[in-house]
Parts: structure tokens; C-alpha cells; sequence
């Protein structure tokens, strides 16, 4: 049986008396791990095994993920919009909830003009091993826009966000491909106060062809005392393609690579942008290949990046950056 959401399963507690004391101890036992399987090309009526996997992210949607879940996906999903996390699935540091492929090849969740995964007021949690493609990139079949531009998809693909004032812990984003958001590919955003995140990883993943940014951290500039965000790491990442938002002079700078802003505490290493800015209009400031608004404490270590990425790296707008 499944878990869904409040509907929590509990594990019974085994409780010994001890008479000549006059106590009670309780001793919970604890709670079990479980894998959830997805298969995009699997039958109808499927239990959520390896052996009858589900064949819809709806029912994702509809589980209470406790610490050690695995939520498995094979195949290419078709949505409106992807994963949805809230705060009741949050994992631990030692025991995350992951959110991966199986199979031989990684997972793809075609968003259309949706997220690909949205997590709110939740930590503790791993996404690795698959790909987020929105509207506005050809590989979801073409690309889709309206009459000025802009994609038709306004979301972010990866995206974590914060809106409880709270800081919430260990987000790793790792091996993600995420393409054709109208947003950002990967996103980590304090919305509000001094909500954010701590201990954030983005690892060897590509952001290309999303419209306002490839990856990008923010926070509320007026509360978060440049905090929103403690400890991010990002290394062996590429940014490419993210043209930026055209017919918006008034809006600040879109399009560019890599951006960290509110941060305490960062480093960029083993990482490379080029190509970004290209249709960014803005008055306000154009594109930027990789850099860091609003740090406290940030570096970048220049080594060669890993990713992959073409020998020459060239670019519009100013933007070809490498920190590595």
C-alpha cells in the first residue's frame, strides 16, 4: 500500500512496562524506506512496484515521501506539469528523499507550458539522473512562443523554493538536464523574509535554452541580509543558450548563465556558460556568462570544465564565461 498524502502510514510503537520502576518506555520503530516505480510505457492499473510500476506522475503528486523514499521514474512523461514536493516530504541529510531514473537511460519529463519539479518549503531531498524539458525548446517537439518572443512555458524546471521564513537543508541537484523554460533550468529562490536553503549541490548538469536564466539562486534583497542561501556548490555544470527575455527593456538583465545572488557561503567550480544573452533587451544591464550578485563569501577555482561542451566556446552579448 502507498503512502498518500495525509493519509500517513504509522509504524506501531512497542511499549514495555516497568513495573518495579512504576514506568512506561515507548520505543518507536522506525519508519521504512519505500521505492515508488514510474514507467511512462507501462499498463494501466499498476500498484507502484517494479513489477507494476505506475504509468502517471499524477499519482507522485498524491504521495507523503518520508525520509529514505525513492521515487523511480523510467521512460518519457508527457505532463501539463512535473513533480510537486511540499514541506511534508522532507528527507534528511543521511536518509534524502531521492527523486531518480531507472533503467538504462535517464528519465525525461516533457513540462510543456508547466515546472518540471517544484519543491516548497522542503529539504532533505536529491533530484539526479533525468531530464526537464519544456515548451520552449525544439526537443519538446518545437519550440513554442507567443507573438513577441517570450516562450509560452513561464516556469522554472528544477525549482526549490522557500516561503516560511525558515532555512531549509540539503538540496542536491545532480546529473539534470533541463531545457526550454521560460524561467530559469535550476532554480533555488528565497521568496520571502529569511527563507532560503542551506547546503545546496549542483552537479554535473546542463541548463541550456531556458529563457531568464540556465541556474540561478535569489533571495528577498531587502530581508535576507545577502543570506537567503548558505553553502551552495556548484561544480562541473554547463550554461548555454539561454537567450534572455526580447521586447522587455524595462525588466533587469535575463539570460544569462549562471547566477548567484543572496548567497553566504559559495563556490562555481569545473563550470562553463557560453552563448547566453542573445536576445536579452533590457536597459537595465545585459546578460552575464557566470557571476555572483549579492555574495557573501564566494569563489570560483579555474580548472577544465567536464561537461560537455563544444571546443570552441564562443558567445553573443559578452557572456562567454568559465569558472572552473
Amino acid at each position: 500500500m502507498h503512502r498518500l498524502r495525509h493519509e500517513r502510514i504509522s509504524f506501531p510503537a512497542a511499549r514495555f512496562a516497568l513495573v518495579a520502576a512504576a514506568a512506561v518506555t515507548a520505543l518507536a520503530l522506525p519508519a521504512r524506506a519505500d521505492n515508488f516505480y514510474f514507467d511512462a510505457a507501462a499498463r494501466a492499473g499498476g500498484n507502484g512496484s517494479q513489477a507494476k510500476p505506475w504509468n502517471s506522475l499524477s499519482i507522485a503528486n498524491t504521495l507523503d515521501l518520508d525520509a529514505g523514499d525513492k521515487v523511480l521514474l523510467q521512460g518519457k512523461f508527457n505532463v501539463s506539469s512535473g513533480i510537486s514536493l511540499t514541506s511534508e516530504d522532507a528527507g534528511s541529510k543521511k536518509s534524502p528523499v531521492v527523486i531518480t531514473s531507472y533503467g538504462s537511460t535517464p528519465a525525461t519529463i516533457n513540462a510543456g507550458n508547466g515546472f518540471g519539479l517544484s519543491a516548497t518549503d522542503v529539504g532533505g531531498v536529491t533530484v539526479s539522473n533525468l531530464r526537464f524539458v519544456g515548451s520552449g525548446h525544439a526537443a519538446s517537439g518545437s519550440s513554442s512562443r507567443d507573438a513577441t518572443g517570450l516562450y509560452t512555458n513561464t516556469a522554472d524546471g528544477v525549482g526549490f523554493f522557500a516561503d516560511d521564513n525558515k532555512k531549509h537543508s540539503d538540496v542536491t541537484i545532480d546529473k539534470v538536464y533541463t531545457a526550454g523554460f521560460g524561467e530559469s533550468g535550476i532554480t533555488i529562490d528565497g521568496k520571502s523574509g529569511k527563507s532560503g536553503f542551506n547546503n545546496v549541490r549542483i552537479t554535473n548538469s546542463v541548463a541550456e535554452y531556458n529563457q531568464r536564466a540556465g541556474v540561478e539562486t535569489v533571495g528577498d534583497f531587502d530581508h535576507s541580509n545577502k543570506s537567503a542561501h548558505t553553502n551552495v556548490f556548484v561544480g562541473n555544470v554547463r550554461a548555454n543558450n539561454n537567450p534572455g527575455r526580447a521586447n522587455r527593456p524595462d525588466e533587469n538583465n535575463t539570460g544569462s548563465g549562471i547566477i548567484l545572488g543572496q548567497v553566504n557561503g559559495a563556490t562555481i567550480e569545473k563550470s562553463v556558460a557560453y552563448a547566453n544573452g542573445t536576445a536579452c533587451e533590457s536597459t537595465q544591464g545585459g546578460a552575464v556568462g557566470i557571476w555572483a550578485g549579492t555574495p557573501t563569501r564566494s569563489s570560483s577555482r579555474t580548472t577544465s570544465p567536464t561537461t560537455t561542451a563544444p571546443p570552441a566556446i564562443t558567445t553573443a552579448a559578452g557572456s562567454t564565461s568559465t569558472a572552473a
